[in-house]
Order: structure tokens, then sequence, then C-alpha cells
């Protein structure tokens, strides 16, 4: 790591307090981005591949149909950042103007567009829904766990650029929502017993018997939830039309929902019967070829945090044992109406 990655994580550490009230003397705007050299800080977290998705074990094959999903942050029309619910993150950016023209003006003007950036996660952070009962802002003491979190922030990009006959440094920062040292890791806790609270009166569906692993090998479920307001969150809430619970955050592991989470979200312009691919005979394939198995929402549940399932496509995923094993190891795509021009959220 460089000296000046450890330099960033330093000022993180001492101006965390200060973020979190908002406190910043520096002059920030959204301004254009250009692509530049990674700059490493922080600890590693959970991958993803050049498909934008975090869904380990799933074929890029498979993800092709479909977009990201993102969540654009505004504030006085300008771009903060956004919530990246395909690659399960959270991305800002922070920009500062350099005063002088030595070396260590141009030090000090990248450092502030770090902490700019920093401080924009912080904020958008709190937007984050975690579960069915609400976003990270209303955790007890989420404003502690927020300022560990950022611990584990990656500085993408920083980069400078001239404007106006002025000199502006960019910094942008990306913090993982899952991962060892994660939004998921520092939540898990918390969030399980409120969503145990929550569901105590619901009935759980009966899966098959997962299928080995080699047999689903690159194969993704994908959930059409197009049409419903389903809205994204970190630990949804799947249920039948009789109320029974197919998917949450007890139907995986533990290291499941920190590691990756129980699933990701996507658009795409297919209609639902093309997201079906059926299985291929093996004569035809010296190998298998990775499948999509596709059902379909019905509606949304209280707030627009929970999806319903006919009972018919209920059964047919539960009397799958290919979907049993997807569902186990978080291979599910979640397909939700393309975002508006205006965001979600505003940053508070």
């Amino acid at each position: 790591m460089s000296k000046l990655s450890n330099n960033a994580v330093r000022w993180a550490a001492i101006l965390l307090p200060a973020l979190a009230a908002g406190a910043a003397g520096c002059n920030d705007d959204a301004g254009g981005f250009r692509e530049s050299r990674d700059e490493q800080a922080g600890p590693k977290h959970a991958s993803m591949d050049r498909t934008g998705f975090l869904l380990p074990g799933v074929a890029a094959e498979t993800l092709k149909p479909f977009r990201t999903f993102h969540r654009h942050i505004k504030e006085g029309g300008q771009l903060k950042g956004y919530i990246d619910w395909s690659g399960k993150k959270i991305v800002s950016f922070g920009r500062s103007r350099q005063v002088g023209r030595r070396g260590a003006d141009a030090l000090k003007a990248r450092h502030a567009a770090k902490v700019i950036a920093l401080r924009n996660a912080l904020a958008l952070s709190a937007g984050v829904r975690i579960g069915i009962d609400g976003r990270v802002d209303g955790v007890r003491n989420g404003r502690v766990t927020l300022q560990g979190l950022l611990r584990d922030f990656n500085i993408a990009k920083s980069y400078s650029e001239t404007k106006g006959g002025g000199t502006y440094w960019t910094a942008e920062a990306h913090v993982p929502m899952f991962g060892i040292e994660s939004l998921a890791s520092r939540f898990y806790e918390s969030q399980l017993r409120s969503h145990r609270a929550l569901v105590g009166g619901l009935r759980r569906a009966k899966w098959s018997q997962p299928t080995d692993p080699a047999e689903t090998a690159g194969d993704v479920l994908v959930i059409d939830a197009r049409g419903t307001g389903f809205r994204p969150s970190m630990f949804p809430l799947f249920l039948s039309r009789d109320n029974r619970i197919l998917i949450d955050m007890e139907t995986m592991s533990r290291n499941v929902c920190i590691g990756h989470g129980p699933c990701a979200y996507a658009t795409t312009n297919l209609k639902f019967d093309r997201l079906q691919t059926l299985p291929v005979s093996p004569a035809r394939w010296s190998r298998r070829k990775p499948r999509r198995h596709a059902v379909r929402a019905s509606r949304t549940g209280r707030g627009k945090n929970v999806l319903v399932l006919t009972n018919e496509e209920a059964l047919k995923m539960l009397a799958s044992g290919h979907v049993a094993r997807l569902v186990r190891d978080g291979c599910v795509l979640v397909i939700v109406d393309a975002p508006s021009a205006d965001a979600e959220i505003r940053r508070p």
C-alpha cells in the first residue's frame, strides 16, 4: 500500500467524527469524472467479476441480458454518488480545488477530495435499506457502526483536472455492503434479531433437498419483480401468497449472508418468457451449459420491501433441488423496474 493511501486511511480515522456531522472545510462539487489508474486503500472485500454483479459462481453468459442497477443520489442537481445494488457497494465522489501550485498544495487538495468522498459515502450509507424494518439510519447506534464501516473503504480513483483556470482533484470512494469487514457483517446480528421478531408468526416453506453444487454450476435463479414496485434491500424477504417464508436471512448460512448476500438486482428489456433458459441435450454439448431458472413475482408486501410470489410459482421453486441449491448459495438475481431519472433518495 502506498504512503499516500496510508495517509488517506489516517485522515479518515481522524476526521470521521467531523464527517458524521457533515463538517468539511473544502470546496466540493460533482463535476465531470474520467478514467484513471486504480489506487487501493483499506482491506479487500467480497470479489466481483467484470459482469458488474456480485454473484459468485454464476456464469457470465447467463448474466449477459441484464444491466446493473444503480440508484443515483443527487444534491443541488449534482451527483454525489450512487448505491450499486448489483455490485453491492456504495460509490461516492469528492472534489476539491487546489489552492497554490506547490506539490504540498496538490497533496492537500488530493487528501481533501478523499475525505469529502468519505463524508459523502457516510451520508449515502444512511439511505441503504437493510431489510424489511428500515434503513441504516434507523438502526440503533447506527452512527457508531458507520464510522467503523469506513475503515473498509477503497479509494478506487484519484485524479486531477484543469477546469476554468483552476486545478481540481476528484476522488471516488467504494464502500462494500458485503464482505468480512462490511456493512453486512456489522449489522447482521442486530438485523437478524429484528427480522425474527417481525416474521415470527409466519410459517417456513419446506424446500427440496438441494442438489450437488456441480449440478448447478454457473446457474442463477431469476425472480422477475417488474411492475410490483419492489424496492431493493440487503436482506429482502420473499413470501408465497399463503404467507409462507420462501427466502430470507435464515434460508442460507451466515457466511453467505455476510459474504455476498442473498441476491443481486438488475434491469432488463427481456420479456419473462425469454428469461428462462431450457436445459440442453448432453449430446449437443461436451459439458453442462449454465441455465437461468425464472419465476415471476405477483406483488409486494408491506412497505414494498417484501416480495410475494403466487403459490404456483412458489411450488415450482420449492419442488426443484436445483433452485434450492441456488437459493442456499445466494445465486439469485431479482429483476426490478429501471430507475426513474430522479434519485430514489437525496443525501442527508
